[in-house]
């Protein structure tokens, strides 16, 4: 788990969320895909996560088994790491 906080609000910024199965599948993923073929762009990350998330989808339960493990390994480390953390949703503006 990374513990690079988004917001760069300063000292006062809220700590990340800790990755769930997915995420970190995803994570995972994202380094095994191959590059795009020579004079094809790069694909955004909405591709990327379809793409991705197709594989997820045909995982054994085996594989997600070890995923949803992991998600619970880093929730349980970053408890230790931000003890007075509560997810707060920021609100949408309009």
């Amino acid at each position: 788990m990374s513990g690079v906080v988004r917001n760069r609000a300063g000292a006062g910024a809220q700590p990340p969320r800790p990755p769930n199965a997915w995420i970190l599948y995803r994570s995972d993923k994202l380094q095994q895909l191959p590059p795009p073929p020579l004079g094809h762009s790069k694909p955004t990350q909405a591709e990327v996560s379809k793409i991705i998330s197709a594989h997820w989808r045909a995982e054994t339960e085996e594989v997600r088994a070890e995923y949803e493990q992991r998600a619970e390994v880093a929730k349980a480390e970053h408890a230790r790491l931000y003890p007075n953390y509560r997810f707060a949703p920021m609100k949408r503006a309009g």
